[in-house]
């Protein structure tokens, strides 16, 4: 019988508490050890609706001989910090997107991964979700003959960005997440092109917008627009707005 891998989901926000806890309870293999957040109030009465035990102190979390794995679902600035200490203690990594806000960092990780003979693996659901393997899965067939042009649009309502990034909140502190939310929600599309089409970018070119919208508590609204090119000479675009 194959063992269970016991998890610890930390950060129980929207994706933490409503899509990873549910998850890592119910597959098959998997046995949620715990979750792990600052704040009792919020993290309490998930663990008591899943059955599993919360923590407070990541540290004492991470000495849990029954965690073989860590689920970062916080905010991007934490990533790496939670990641290299999970990797120090030989704990496998599931970490969400983007990992970190710098190369370096991504970088550096890889390396203590790779030296503590653990995994780090980026959540890219998109490569997962039914539509997009069937579409993959029509491209790898030839069903709709070699693609010469890729195109990706995806928008955020103003109102549901504002309450999930405040304008005094750390996705527009461009040193601590990396980018504006655009860079934090493009990461899936771009790497679920380069998955469907099974080649990788060799040169991208990308401009942005970012009105200030003082309507919806002065948070600035953003229009992206890049345009990519594989190795296999298929041209991609993106629209983000």
């Amino acid at each position: 019988m194959t063992k269970s891998i016991g998890t610890l989901v930390v950060g129980v926000g929207f994706v933490g508490g409503q899509a990873h806890t549910p998850s890592f309870k119910k597959i098959d293999g998997s046995n949620l050890v715990g979750l792990c957040a600052r704040t009792e109030t919020r993290v309490k009465p998930l663990a008591e609706k899943w059955e599993t035990n919360y923590y407070l102190d990541y540290d004492k979390a991470l000495n849990n001989s029954e965690v073989d794995a860590v689920i970062i679902a916080t905010p991007t600035p934490y990533h790496f910090d939670l990641a290299m200490k999970a990797i120090d203690k030989g704990k496998h990594v599931m970490c969400e997107m983007p990992i970190a806000p710098k190369i370096s960092q991504i970088n550096e990780m890889h390396a203590a991964a790779k030296e503590a003979g653990v995994t780090v693996m980026p959540i890219l659901n998109f490569r997962f979700a039914p539509v997009y393997v069937k579409v993959k899965g029509l491209i790898k067939e030839g069903r709709i003959g070699k693609p010469v042009a890729m195109h990706y649009r995806e928008f955020l309502p103003a109102k549901d960005l504002a309450e999930q990034w405040p304008a005094d909140g750390w996705a527009w502190d461009i040193e601590r997440s990396g980018g504006y939310p655009d860079y934090t929600l493009s990461v899936w599309g771009i790497d679920m092109l380069r998955w469907a089409n099974e080649s990788d970018y060799i040169t991208s070119e990308w401009m942005a917008s970012y009105p200030k919208m003082e309507q919806y508590g002065g948070i600035y609204g953003y229009n992206t627009k890049g345009i990519a090119k594989f190795e296999n000479d298929v041209v991609a675009s993106f629209h983000f707005g």
